[in-house]
């Protein structure tokens, strides 16, 4: 019986060194998912580049036209 006992314990430290090392992979993976945006960050994000692409094309056109507008004054 105490043979059985001391296989017992040795099985669980063997069990308990493994949980202790899963519990330090979980801790490594819950710090990564911290650090990965959310839905909102990259509707956000989307949000912000379509923002930035309008007012380029607006830039760009509003420049072509005034452009073409100078030289047509120019022009005659």
């Amino acid at each position: 019986m105490t043979q059985r006992v001391t296989r017992l314990e040795v099985q669980m430290e063997h069990v308990s060194a493994a949980l202790a090392s899963i519990d330090s992979k979980l801790d490594k993976v819950n710090d990564k998912l911290v650090q990965l945006p959310t839905k909102a960050d990259l509707r956000s994000w989307q949000w912000q580049w379509i923002a930035t692409g309008v007012g380029i094309i607006a830039l760009t056109v509003g420049g072509i036209t005034g452009g073409l507008s100078l030289i047509a004054h120019f022009a005659g």
